[in-house]
């Protein structure tokens, strides 16, 4: 299992968590404060099973090392965005968020796993800075194509960031 654990990462970030449901109309925004390339230190693993590997990681210490939509895919990239949550309710101090990562098709060789997108719901502190990321950590992670990273809560789309993948060729 340790293994497994070590073959990919989705990554995020959260913080100031106390969740409330949003109640009425209050407006929910996300703003993308950085995205591109970082660098990460991961620390913790949490059980996801709508990824292609089970488990997204939760990130902390990270940072941008270069503003970028296209990523040379090789092991142990990072890529995504850091963002901020905002709600119109000064009362409601976190809220259940929906990421969502749309991709190329990624075959998982020690599941036998195939996914083009991965999902989990985590909590999210408004006014905190959050990360939503993707880490290569095998060769057989690396997929070609647009890569598309939304947040949404309820049925609102908060926010969308796409990248490119290339393969690193020398």
């Amino acid at each position: 299992m340790n293994e497994v654990i070590l073959f990919f990462s989705i990554l995020f970030l959260f913080g100031c968590v106390t969740t409330q449901k949003n109640k009425g109309n209050t407006n929910v925004d996300i703003e993308i404060i950085d995205y591109g390339i970082f660098e990460v230190e991961i620390e913790k693993k949490e059980i996801e099973k709508e990824s292609v590997n089970g488990y997204v990681s939760k990130a902390i210490n990270y940072d941008l090392l270069k503003e970028t939509d296209l990523i040379i895919g090789k092991t142990n990239t990072i890529f995504g965005f850091t963002y901020v949550l905002s709600v119109s309710d000064k009362n409601i101090k976190s809220l259940p968020i929906t990421y969502i990562i749309k991709h190329p098709l990624i075959k998982n060789p020690e599941l036998q796993k195939e996914i083009s997108i991965d999902k989990w719901i985590r909590d999210m502190g408004v006014g905190c800075l959050g990360f939503s990321g993707f880490m290569f950590e095998e060769d057989w992670e690396i997929e070609e194509g647009e890569w598309i990273f939304e947040l949404w809560f309820n049925d609102k789309k908060l926010t969308e960031k796409k990248f490119i993948v290339e393969r690193y060729s020398i």
